[in-house]
C-alpha cells in the first residue's frame, strides 16, 4: 500500500474490542487548580506517513517532542487557536521539543506535505485527563475526592460530559456511550 492512498486508514472513528471507541480525550471539565506536572515528554511521532498517536493530550508546560521517524520529507503545522500557530519541518528522521504554555481545546495537526495526515492534540491546565485505549478504556489517576464534571471529547462526535463523585478510596468507575453517525 502507498501512504495516503485510498487504502489509508480513516483514524476519525476507532472501534476495538468489545466495541469501545479509541482516540477519545476524556478529562475533569471543572478540575481543581492544583495538581502536580506530568513527568516527561509527550511524543507525536510521523512513522509510515502517518501521526503517532493520532490523538494525544498534554499538560500546558510539559514537553511536547515533535518526532519523525521516516526518511521522508514532512513537517508538523499545529493548528493552534490559543497558542501560537506553528509549523517545524524535517527532511527525515529527526524530533524537536517544544512546550504550549497555555490550555487549549483540542485543535487539528496536519502535514502540508502529506495531506492525509493528521492528529489532534487537547491541551490542559491540571493532569486530570486520559485519551481511551484501542478497547475504549481509560485510567486518570490521583483524582483528589469531589464532585466533578467528566468530559469526553472525540473528533468527529458530539462531546458528552457527566457529573461524577470520586470517594476518598479515590476509585470511580464512569463510562460514555457515543452513537454511531
Amino acid at each position: 500500500m502507498i501512504a495516503g492512498s485510498p487504502m489509508a486508514l480513516d483514524e476519525s472513528i476507532l472501534v476495538g474490542p468489545g466495541r469501545g471507541l479509541k482516540n477519545v480525550i476524556v478529562y475533569l471539565k471543572d478540575a481543581p487548580a492544583s495538581g502536580s506536572a506530568l513527568p516527561g515528554a509527550a511524543v507525536l511521532d510521523q512513522v509510515k506517513c502517518v501521526y503517532v498517536p493520532h490523538v494525544l493530550a498534554i499538560q500546558a508546560g510539559q514537553v511536547l517532542r515533535l518526532k519523525s521517524s521516516d526518511a521522508v520529507l514532512h513537517n508538523v503545522h499545529l493548528k493552534c487557536v490559543v497558542n501560537p500557530d506553528a509549523n517545524y519541518g524535517f527532511n527525515g528522521v529527526g524530533q524537536q521539543d517544544i512546550t504550549l504554555a497555555s490550555p487549549e481545546a483540542p485543535f487539528v495537526v496536519k502535514c502540508d506535505v502529506h495531506p492525509w495526515m493528521s492528529a489532534w492534540i487537547g491541551v490542559f491546565d491540571h493532569p486530570w485527563f486520559a485519551v481511551t485505549g484501542d478497547d475504549g478504556s481509560f485510567t486518570i489517576e490521583h483524582v483528589p475526592p469531589g464532585q466533578y464534571t467528566l468530559a469526553a471529547w472525540q473528533e468527529t462526535l458530539p462531546q458528552q460530559e457527566k457529573q461524577i463523585t470520586v470517594e476518598a478510596s479515590g476509585q470511580t468507575e464512569a463510562g460514555f456511550t457515543f452513537e454511531a453517525p
